[in-house]
């Protein structure tokens, strides 16, 4: 096959999840027309507007440009369901040989999403953008470390010091993504849990130019919690651990206690070392049962197999250039 014919059959797709994203779309639309520009094969756009009470629906599904230019899906999902639950949706749509996934706020440099495709058109299964820098605020840059390095500590050395915000995969690995229907975890976890051929490529993450991020502290620490408690043991075995150290405090003062009776005959002066004795147990239970709970919760979710997304609408788009002598849409 020679290389004409090898780079018509290739298919790259990108897949956005988009949400409270309206002001950035024209350059993102900037950055797939470079991308589809210098990349010499056939592009797909994903995009899966995640419940997002902006514009975004119907400025994507009327663009002149996504229309005429590109092969697209528009999935419009029936409320907010978060970042992860879209982009599995997104990864279910995509036909690609290479998988790009990243976001809409235009942080990823164009360069590094067409050197990732490239890389997995051409046998890797999966790379991901490593972050060198970051143009953040300096609390939002400080979270971010500090997440990582926990992350690190708990699940594994082998996931990078500054995380992953995009990726790309071959249509094998997002097979096996979409066949772990697990929710409220982590996909990053779920990509270095499978492993296969993997290579990382290092970048600066780009200053947001418009717009503002709907990263909240409160998603940020729920991700955490999911990433954590989806792929280590940690927090159980730290309870194991201020178990065992109360048993022992708790036998210590019991003798303490049991000593000065039979040789003092006398209660021990005041009840403040006791009233601290039942004080730490009492909150290590409840710190126990709290840590339980969010393991059983996570469970009983995935016991429960509720899809993680439900559409609202669809449309598929094909331009003119492509078999198909009309654009089309199809409408579910």
């Amino acid at each position: 096959m020679d290389d004409c014919t090898f780079s018509q059959v290739k298919i790259a797709s990108f897949v956005i999840p988009i949400y409270r994203n309206e002001e950035n779309l024209p350059q993102l639309v900037e950055s797939l027309v470079a991308i589809k520009s210098k990349l010499g094969v056939q592009i797909e756009a994903v995009f899966v507007v995640d419940g997002s009470p902006d514009n975004s629906w119907n400025w994507l599904t009327t663009n002149e440009v996504l229309l005429n230019e590109f092969r697209c899906h528009f999935i419009l999902l029936s409320r907010n369901f978060g970042a992860l639950s879209a982009v599995r949706r997104g990864l279910r749509q995509a036909q690609g040989d290479a998988i790009c996934v990243f976001a809409a706020d235009g942080q990823e440099p164009v360069d590094l999403l067409i050197q990732m495709a490239e890389e997995v058109l051409n046998g890797h299964e999966v790379v991901v953008g490593i972050r060198e820098d970051r143009t953040d605020p300096f609390v939002t840059k400080t979270l971010s470390l500090l997440f990582w390095k926990v992350f690190r500590l708990v699940g594994g050395r082998e996931f990078p010091r500054r995380g992953v915000d995009v990726f790309a995969i071959s249509r094998r690995v997002s097979a096996t993504l979409l066949e772990l229907m697990e929710s409220s975890t982590s996909l990053v976890g779920l990509i270095y849990w499978a492993g296969f051929d993997r290579k990382e490529i290092p970048y600066v993450r780009k200053k947001r130019l418009v717009g503002k991020s709907s990263w909240t502290f409160r998603k940020r620490a729920k991700y955490a919690l999911d990433s954590i408690t989806s792929f280590s043991e940690a927090p159980l075995i730290v309870l194991i651990v201020l178990g065992l150290f109360g048993f022992v405090a708790s036998t210590l003062f019991g003798l303490y206690v049991l000593l000065n009776q039979v040789v003092r005959s006398s209660s021990p002066p005041g009840y403040t070392p006791l009233l601290m004795g039942i004080a730490i147990v009492a909150s290590t239970q409840l710190l126990s049962s709290g840590v339980l709970g969010m393991y059983l919760w996570r469970v009983s979710e995935n016991v429960r197999r509720r899809p993680v997304t439900v559409d609202w609408k669809t449309v598929q788009s094909i331009p003119e250039t492509e078999s198909n002598p009309t654009t089309s849409k199809v409408f579910e």
